[in-house]
This record gives C-alpha cells, structure tokens and sequence, in this order.
C-alpha cells in the first residue's frame, strides 16, 4: 500500500487548548464545544464527541476575547474522532479570521505556559495569590461565549 498524497493547500498548525464550538446549519443544536486538533487558513481538524456526517455543512465560532467570528464550512473527512472541516466562507471573512487567530492564539499560548508556570512555582498545599478556583475561573472564561 502507498502513502496517500497530502491535497491541502495551506501549512497547518498544532494548536493546544484551543476550543471551538460548531453546529450543523438548519439544525436545531445550540452547538458543541470541541477541541482543535490542528487549523490552517483553509480549516479545521477537530475532536468530535457527537455524530456527524461527512458533506454536511456546520457553522464553527470561534470565541476570541477580542472579537467572535463564525465561519461556515463543509465536512471533509471523519476518521475516528478526528473531523476535517473546510471553511466555504468568503476569503475576506477567513482572512479577518486568520488575522485574529495570528493575534489571540499566541496570547492564549503564553497565558496558558505562563499558568503553568506559576502552578509548578507553588507546591500543592501551599497558599498562593493565584489559588486554584482563580486558575479555573480563568480557564472557563478564556473560551466564554
């Protein structure tokens, strides 16, 4: 058996803790919070924990702190829990997008290795200014919506 040929157009980036939350269009749903496995400027590869199907359209928010943009895009591939997605979006709103992403996602990587930094300076019993129900407040408010 050969190897298939990677057709993607665009380099794709890893991201870590980062998360988005889709809906399929004309669907009733309010949508599903997901984990992105990787993005490029033509999509997305996200965890699923719901049935989807590929060919079927969905909406993805992505919920920067500075703006929310909702990008729709078109289900390529399902393999496991993995979902590829295509944006079908107009270029201009997936370049204001990727604008943004470039922005906030390195913003969200130093938070998130900064945290970690200062949750290993304090051992586990000890008292901090920056206590565990603050940590977790901030992890649950860095993706509201």
């Amino acid at each position: 058996m050969g190897r298939s040929i990677d057709k993607r157009n665009f380099y794709r980036i890893k991201v870590e803790k980062f998360k988005v939350k889709y809906r399929i269009i004309n669907s009733d749903s309010k949508g599903v919070d997901v984990d992105v496995v990787n993005i490029s400027a033509g999509g997305i590869c996200f965890l699923r924990d719901t049935s989807v199907y590929k060919g079927e359209e969905v909406e993805v928010l992505f919920p920067f702190k500075t703006k929310k943009i909702i990008l729709r895009a078109e289900i390529l591939r399902i393999e496991g829990r993995e979902v590829g997605i295509r944006f079908i979006t107009n270029k201009d709103k997936v370049e204001e997008f990727l604008d943004v992403f470039n922005t906030e996602y390195k913003l969200i990587k130093d938070y998130t290795d900064n945290k970690m930094k200062t949750s290993s300076i304090y051992p586990e019993n000890s008292s901090s200014e920056y206590s565990e129900k603050e940590k977790a407040k901030d992890d649950k408010d860095m993706f509201k919506i």
